[in-house]
């Protein structure tokens, strides 16, 4: 138990390190954003706020799908040896399409081509 305790202290004190470290670059942020409002002309602040949106919604799906794929790796590794592959590309499927969406796949009914699997 007392492990436990430990390893939440210090994902504790990483959780706050980070939020500072979050802080520190929302302000430096509204630094340079103020600065580039004050210097650029209007068309370039305009470029520069939307490729900070842009870089802003790649940050978080490379963080989501890194997630899902340290769940994936997480379910496969939690299986059996002898578990069928069949059985581990499932399990892959739901850390990967929690919602039954869709997933691309590769077989030799579409002749190599991206078919997409419900």
């Amino acid at each position: 138990m007392s492990r436990l305790a430990r390893k939440l202290d210090v994902l504790r004190s990483e959780r706050e390190a980070i939020q500072e470290e979050v802080e520190a670059n929302e302000l430096l942020g509204r630094s340079v954003t103020s600065r580039v409002a004050c210097v650029a002309t209007p068309a370039e602040t305009n470029k520069v706020f939307l490729h900070v949106a842009e870089v802003d919604k790649i940050t978080a799906l490379l963080l989501a799908l890194a997630g899902r794929l340290a769940r994936a790796q997480n379910a496969l590794l939690s299986l059996p040896n002898e578990a069928e592959a069949q059985e581990k590309v499932r399990g892959a499927d739901k850390c990967f399409w929690p919602r039954g969406g869709q997933r691309l796949s590769s077989s030799k009914e579409t002749n190599g081509s991206m078919a997409i699997i419900r």
